[in-house]
């Protein structure tokens, strides 16, 4: 039997380490080949504008292909040629700060890629979407402040950029008309403020009578060029009306808002006490005394704490007339009678008799002392003293002698209300 001839069988190749990263090196080079001498391509192109809130931050990217270098850039005019680098502009996004436009600047952004055979750029990213934060009320005074204090406002912004713009006006006054406006920095003025405040004072000794004092507060930045938020505008706050004229006094000596009436044995025009129980308490050594009364308000300068020291006793004693140019700045009171000290004798009473001492030579300074003057001599019977501080004949000190038995006369006019004259008798020598 005879065999068939014909070509050997082939054998199967095979595929080595080395063969396959021929291979690789070969389709990297054909890509190589492929895009050699072409720049990057803009993928992705960043938002035509950037919008965001004054004070915060908004993150744009973009992208490109066949780029080894991402820088972004920055132009605050539309001149096509000016551009500059940001610091921080690396990579494919940016984060951007929404600061103030100083200047009405508008800024621009774009995306430079690069590689080794060129460079493009992006479309522009346009920064001109800005709002304004509202600021926030962070402290605002009482309804009612007392005429010694100071108002304060302080309001809270999201940025130490900017300014705030201060308005204090009178919502009874004028329309159109403020009682301060004026722009202050943020966290500024020395008004103990903490970052990113803006604070404003203002006395409310200055308040007009009547007023309700607001405060309003804008953050603005940038000039004419620049922008402004929304207005806020606080609580009306007034000033407290006068504080009592009793107030000025401690609760035990009981005064009352008036001028009381009585004769006056010291007159207040020479004679000032610090307070008005200083006052009563002079009222108290005083013999005959029984009524005090003290300038207790502080606004009538020419009155303040003058002391008034009064007798009211008896059915004719002075009753004092209600003033007719404004309120009556005085207080007064009366000292009870287990502490004060009774003059002897009659009041609004001038004895007749002999005159032993004249008066107009000898004064003595209370009732009590004539008196004592009188039982000094042994021939004086009758004694009569000039209480009356707003006269001319103030403590004088008659002693006389009467002889005619019973009561001595009481002189013409002596007993009417504006008598000056304080009579004792010396009965155990009538």
């Amino acid at each position: 039997m005879s065999r068939r001839r014909g070509p050997p069988p082939r054998r199967q190749a095979r595929v080595t380490p080395s063969l396959l990263a021929a291979a690789a090196a070969a389709a990297a080079a054909a890509v190589a080949t492929a895009v050699a001498g072409a720049p990057p391509v803009i993928t992705r192109q960043p938002p035509p504008f950037v919008a965001g809130v004054f004070g915060s931050a908004v993150t744009i990217s973009a992208a490109a292909s066949g780029a080894a270098d991402f820088q972004w850039q920055r132009s605050s005019t539309d001149h096509p040629d000016y551009w500059v680098d940001l610091y921080n502009g690396a990579g494919t996004s940016l984060t951007i700060s929404i600061r103030c436009p100083y200047g009405g600047d508008t800024f621009r952004y774009r995306l430079r890629a690069c590689n080794a055979d060129g460079c493009v750029v992006s479309a522009v990213s346009r920064w001109d979407k800005v709002t304004w934060p509202v600021p926030v009320w962070v402290e605002t005074p009482p309804p009612v402040l007392p005429g010694f204090a100071m108002a304060r406002w302080v309001a809270s912004v999201p940025t130490n950029d900017g300014y705030f713009n201060w308005t204090i006006k009178d919502l009874n006054g004028p329309p159109g008309e403020s009682l301060r406006s004026e722009p202050s920095f943020i966290a500024g003025n020395g008004k103990s403020l903490t970052s990113k405040q803006g604070g404003e004072m203002f006395p409310v000794s200055s308040f007009p009578p009547g007023a309700r004092v607001v405060a309003l507060a804008q953050l603005f930045c940038g000039g004419p060029g620049g922008g402004s938020s929304d207005t806020i505008q606080s609580a009306p706050v007034t000033a407290a009306g006068p504080p009592p004229l009793t107030a000025a006094c401690p609760p035990f000596v009981k005064s009352t808002a008036a001028d009381a009436g009585g004769w006056v044995l010291s007159n207040g025009s020479h004679f000032t006490t610090s307070t008005c129980a200083r006052c009563r308490a002079n009222c108290v050594r005083m013999p005959g005394c029984t009524t005090w009364v003290w300038g207790a308000d502080v606004t009538v300068v020419a009155r303040h704490r003058q002391c008034w020291l009064k007798a009211r006793t008896g059915p004719f004693f002075p009753r004092t007339t209600p003033p007719t140019d404004g309120p009556s700045p005085w207080v007064s009171g009366t000292v009870p009678a287990n502490e004060r000290t009774a003059c002897p004798g009659v009041w609004a009473a001038d004895w007749g008799g002999r005159v032993l001492v004249a008066g107009d030579t000898h004064r003595r300074r209370s009732c009590i002392a004539c008196e004592a003057a009188c039982r000094r001599r042994p021939k004086c019977n009758v004694w009569v003293w000039g209480f009356a501080a707003l006269g001319g004949r103030h403590r004088e000190c008659w002693l006389k002698r009467w002889e005619g038995g019973g009561l001595p006369p009481l002189k013409a006019g002596s007993s009417l209300p504006d008598s000056k004259w304080l009579g004792g008798l010396l009965h155990d020598r009538l």
